[in-house]
């Protein structure tokens, strides 16, 4: 069923977050995630100058490697477009995260680890969702 007609309006801010699973040959599972935003008129970025309408100011990825499992081996985070260089700084950071097992509380545990300027606002709220879709691509696959 769709939403109900809107009021009349206009389009200001973007934001779209693709998520996939893959199985790899090594027997290990990847969950990817992309963050892209982008406003609909033109402003000042905090860094790096004006942005033109429909530039992104966001443009960043995850990468999850689990086992069957859910157990994380590797992390990785990049930003490719970032409002503010904190975010590719505490990138590397994500690697702590390796070792942690997705399950209940994944999240939570996750932010002690990189909370703060630890860890990318951006990137951490990806974590929840490639939690989610890790659950759906482990165990979906050994169902198979």
């Amino acid at each position: 069923m769709p939403l109900s007609q809107p009021a009349d309006r206009i389009p200001l801010h973007n934001r779209t977050i693709r998520l996939r699973g893959y199985r790899r040959s090594d027997g290990l599972f990847d969950i990817e995630a992309h963050l892209y935003d982008h406003k609909n008129y033109p402003m000042d970025n905090w860094v790096g100058g004006p942005l033109k309408a429909e530039e992104p100011m966001h443009d960043m990825s995850v990468r999850m490697t689990i086992d069957g499992n859910l157990r994380i081996v590797a992390f990785e985070a990049v930003s490719d477009v970032r409002p503010a260089d904190v975010c590719s700084q505490a990138a590397a950071n994500f690697s702590r995260l390796v070792g942690m097992t997705v399950k209940a509380g994944f999240v939570r545990d996750a932010q002690a680890l990189i909370g703060g300027t630890e860890g990318c606002t951006h990137h951490r709220e990806l974590l929840g969702q490639i939690g989610t879709a890790a659950l759906q691509v482990t165990p979906a696959f050994r169902n198979r």
